[in-house]
């Protein structure tokens, strides 16, 4: 094949990338870096941390290609899932690499896994990454005032929890101190993506799965018990009881098949973010699993999420059911 027939292909592989892709699937591309993306590989967010998990990899459009041409660059936070157990920043390639074509810088954070500790070291470390982004942002030419988080799973809890203690000070055992204390750890749009979001009510939610067992292992895991059995700590770490007026901007994404996280579960979140009169869509994947199924409208929509309210006008994207009037709720 040709050098500028294999250079058109390319275009054209990236829009299939970022349509086909399945979050969380061991098949999940790897990220693409364009050329004219620096990136800064493991990066501590800790000052003077050691911790191996602590890290983040950053990824950073120059200006001629940033979102609208702004500089500095809107930046989004993506946050991988695995149940608090596992997983790594370079899970959700396929999705990072929309970002960054769409003109978004993207940081990958790495946190503690429930192995080394439980609630609340893993809320710690992605408040600690975002005051580190913020506190740097001058350095990485990103912009502290446009800051977006997006996660799967259990990166959809954590960046839940990041929005949902938004806009007011947020307790200290959430908070940390991990450094950079004097910098705010909000942000300015948040995505959840299949997220647990009310610890009170997912096992009875999830009572009739087959995957009950394993969902309150991993549950009792990241609590450190049953969450009946420590209902304080439990609410503690349920991004819902957060929720207030003055928190940005949501998107729900969640499958209605999904069989680990409860489909409920984004439901009962949608309807408590609208009661306290939080901006939030909900886009339904339709015949979707955990992380499976037709998800590449999911991206499109997230992408104009991230860029409406960020960049432009989220009313825009708020009032606009057009291009998927029935999965968008508003």
């Amino acid at each position: 094949m040709r050098l500028f027939q294999r250079i058109l292909l390319i275009p054209l592989f990236l829009v299939w990338l970022c349509v086909n892709f399945p979050l969380e699937a061991r098949s999940d591309p790897p990220l693409v870096i364009p050329t004219w993306v620096s990136p800064f590989k493991d990066v501590n967010y800790v000052p003077n941390g050691h911790n191996p998990r602590q890290v983040l990899d950053l990824f950073v459009p120059d200006q001629a290609h940033s979102i609208n041409h702004l500089s500095p660059v809107p930046l989004i936070i993506w946050i991988h899932g695995g149940g608090w157990r596992s997983g790594y920043k370079t899970d959700g390639g396929g999705l990072m690499s929309c970002l960054l074509r769409a003109g978004f810088a993207v940081a990958s954070i790495e946190y503690r896994l429930t192995p080394e500790a439980n609630f609340p070291a893993q809320v710690n470390d992605v408040k600690a990454a975002v005051r580190f982004l913020r506190a740097n942002a001058e350095k990485y030419h990103l912009n502290a005032h446009k800051i977006g988080a997006i996660g799967m799973s259990a990166g959809g809890h954590l960046v839940a929890i990041l929005g949902t203690t938004s806009g007011a000070p947020s307790e200290k055992t959430l908070e940390g101190n991990l450094g950079n204390n004097q910098v705010s750890s909000d942000v300015q749009a948040v995505s959840d993506w299949s997220g647990p979001i009310d610890f009170l009510t997912v096992n009875k939610q999830a009572a009739h799965f087959q995957t009950a067992d394993f969902i309150k292992q991993v549950m009792r895991e990241f609590l450190g018990d049953d969450p009946e059995k420590i209902p304080s700590r439990a609410k503690e770490a349920s991004p819902a009881s957060y929720a207030k007026k003055g928190n940005p901007p949501f998107l729900i994404v969640h499958g209605d098949k999904d069989e680990l996280v409860p489909y409920a579960q984004a439901q009962d979140f949608f309807h408590v973010l609208k009661a306290k009169q939080v901006p939030v869509s909900f886009f339904t994947v339709v015949g979707g699993g955990h992380g499976t199924g037709d998800i590449g409208p999911a991206v499109q929509v997230t992408i104009d999420f991230f860029s409406d309210v960020l960049c432009g006008s989220k009313a825009a994207f708020l009032s606009d059911k057009s291009k998927f009037p029935s999965a968008l709720q508003e």
